[in-house]
């Protein structure tokens, strides 16, 4: 029999991914999922995607597989935690500061790698934690087929490896890293430009800037003296790589958000060691800096769950960031009502979005 509290907890979840299901719902296809599901080239998102929609028609069906994998993330996420944290109340924190960031609220209503990469670190950890060393391979292998980023988590798994010595993980990581060179590494194109600023940005931006500060923070303090556990070495080291990385090509916002966004839970830690280590009338700022940072992060998940009226309400100039969503969406619209099925001049990726709703180059 659940808990009252316990009932709450998980009513609000249930709540959380309605939510997230009547946004994926009523927001049109993106750029980059159209392009993708109208690919010649194979993807795993394209392939999910596909699935999705042969299984429900709409916005909603390609982007089920994203919401289902949605959930089993918040699953995972609080069973890692759960066994990471003494207290039941800092695993709940820690799964609603999760799922509250909005690199996870647009992972989960919008079909893209990220998810996917996602849900195979958390499935890797989740076994690592629980010993299943033979079943933790599966992941990490699968990750090898679905993201270029994979290299980088082998790379850091030996580090990982050989400082706990753990020697199965090390010679799992090392044969993985060797055959994942030996297929062939694809990486983005170089530049010859320097996207370190632009990266910070892109993170504060997936994380809301003052918890990227917090989760910066703690990940330092953890270096220095913390726990430096396997979520400590796989969250940070990636942000740490992402970083030098970008100083010479361009990283994408799904390239390690995936790997830095499960430091939540270092952050959490963090906050909560340093909260108890003092006595409760020194607790004062604490609390304050907690409120102000999780308001700002509230802020922020409710300006993306509810950009659809925001920018109906402000236009495309005051909200442009999604405005190339809905800008073909709103054409395509405008044509049809007007009995039009085609349009002359249009470039590739907004093509791709207007083709979803039934519009094509004029020949």
């Amino acid at each position: 029999m659940l808990q009252a509290k316990e009932l709450l907890f998980y009513t609000l979840v249930a709540l959380y991914f309605l939510v997230l299901s009547v946004v994926a719902h009523t927001t049109p296809i993106s750029p980059s999922e159209a392009y993708q599901f109208y690919q010649d080239d194979f993807s795993v998102t394209a392939f999910l995607m596909h699935i999705g929609q042969n299984t429900l028609a709409g916005e909603i069906g390609f982007r089920l597989p994203f919401i289902l994998m949605g959930i089993l993330n918040s699953f995972l996420f609080y069973t890692i935690s759960r066994k990471l944290f003494i207290r039941k109340n800092d695993a709940v924190l820690a799964l609603g500061i999760y799922l509250l960031l909005p690199g996870v609220i647009a992972s989960t209503i919008l079909a893209s790698d990220a998810m996917i990469i996602s849900t195979l670190i958390l499935t890797f950890i989740y076994l690592h934690i629980k010993h299943y060393s033979s079943l933790s391979v599966i992941p990490l292998f699968v990750l090898m087929f679905v993201h270029w980023s994979a290299s980088f988590l082998y790379l850091i798994l030996v580090i990982y490896a050989l400082i706990k010595k753990e020697k199965v993980l090390l010679l799992v990581s090392m044969l993985l890293l060797l055959v994942y060179f030996a297929i062939g590494v694809v990486i983005p194109e170089e530049s010859t430009k320097s996207y370190f600023f632009e990266l910070l940005g892109v993170y504060a931006t997936i994380f809301s800037p003052l918890v990227f500060i917090y989760f910066f923070y703690a990940g330092y303090k953890t270096l220095f003296g913390g726990e430096r556990d396997i979520i400590w070495y796989v969250s940070f080291l990636a942000f740490a790589l992402s970083l030098l990385f970008s100083l010479d090509e361009k990283v994408r916002i799904a390239d390690f958000s995936s790997y830095t966004m499960i430091g939540i839970i270092v952050a959490v830690r963090s906050y909560s060691s340093s909260l108890r280590v003092r006595l409760k009338q020194f607790q004062r700022g604490y609390n304050i800096m907690f409120a102000v940072v999780i308001s700002s992060l509230v802020v922020s998940a409710s300006s993306l769950l509810l950009h659809q009226p925001i920018y109906k309400f402000v236009g495309k100039d005051r909200y442009p960031i999604v405005a190339p969503i809905y800008e073909p969406y709103d054409l395509s619209l405008e044509l049809k009502s007007k009995g039009a099925n085609c349009i002359d001049s249009i470039n590739e990726r907004v093509y791709y979005q207007m083709k979803y709703y039934g519009i094509e180059k004029c020949s």
